[in-house]
């Protein structure tokens, strides 16, 4: 494999085959998957992805190693402070026989694309918003919880919410600037 742009289809055959690779190997591997992939592969984007971002936990480094062995591009994201990799807050994507993939689920996704907020995540963020049809209190309460965790600058954290909510739920921008009055105005 040597690909320049992953697509669903592309990520679904490197996980048969790293199946495959680890099972051969004896290893049982479990990562978790974070950013665009995790959007792709759970539909919520239908965009090709560049690499494959995973949670620093469980076999993160051996999944990064066997990737790369196939040209596949794998950067393990130790800088997010607002998304929970816990089980209950993940999904199975993909379970072979040696290899389980997880990803974080939808409220997450926002959290973790919120707290970067470049390039396509405005996008992603829609689209993932559309697809769950997630209401506008579901989203404050998420930006409300991930404030609680967040390390860095609070407020493009929370400008970066209010252009989503311009965007998907204008008719309660007054009540989320009410809402986060330290940070807008």
């Amino acid at each position: 494999m040597d690909f320049k742009q992953l697509t669903k289809e592309d990520i679904t055959k490197l996980f048969r085959d790293l199946d495959a690779d680890f099972l051969k190997k004896g290893d049982t591997i479990t990562v978790t998957l974070l950013g665009g992939v995790a959007a792709l592969i759970q539909g919520y984007i239908e965009r090709a992805t560049q690499d494959i971002d995973v949670a620093p936990v469980q076999n993160c480094y051996e999944f990064k190693q066997a990737c790369s062995q196939k040209k596949v591009k794998v950067d393990i994201v130790t800088v997010a402070s607002v998304a929970s990799y816990d089980e209950r807050d993940t999904l199975q994507v993909f379970k072979g026989k040696a290899l389980t993939v997880r990803s974080v689920d939808h409220e997450n996704l926002i959290k973790l694309k919120l707290e970067r907020f470049v390039e396509q995540d405005r996008s992603d963020i829609i689209n993932i918003i559309e697809v769950t049809k997630f209401s506008y209190s579901d989203f404050k309460t998420t930006v409300q919880e991930a404030l609680l965790d967040y390390v860095g600058r609070e407020g493009m954290y929370v400008i970066s919410a209010a252009i989503i909510v311009e965007d998907q739920y204008p008719e309660h921008i007054k009540d989320f600037e009410n809402t986060f009055p330290q940070f807008i105005n």
